[in-house]
């Protein structure tokens, strides 16, 4: 995994949590999460309840500012990038593209 400082993070600087959630179109998958290039997370067998429309909620920790996200599902050949700007990230797969939405607060389910 990665450390602050791969992903220009160095000691004493600002970070915040980024909550992704991934959501519609996910069945069986491996997803992989990079931050500013740097691998971050990495999510064996992300599978979406239909009944929520949601897979896999989780953390990450990153630098304050604007910082440039990639989620890539590797076996399907799907990869997408997007400027992270809020604290809130929702990530579906749609055919062969991942859709992004960006919100400062939590995302409703159920």
């Amino acid at each position: 995994m990665c450390r602050f400082w791969d992903i220009g993070i160095g000691r004493g600087a600002l970070v915040r949590k980024l909550t992704i959630d991934l959501q519609d179109g996910f069945s069986g998958d491996e997803v992989v999460v990079r931050v500013n290039g740097e691998e971050v997370e990495r999510r064996p067998d992300v599978r979406t309840k239909r009944t929520l429309g949601l897979a896999q909620s989780f953390h990450i920790q990153i630098p304050d500012g604007l910082v440039t996200l990639e989620v890539d599902v590797p076996a399907k050949g799907v990869r997408g990038t997007t400027r992270v700007e809020h604290a809130q990230l929702g990530v579906s797969m749609g055919g062969r593209e991942l859709q992004f939405i960006q919100s400062d607060k939590e995302f409703g389910y159920g």
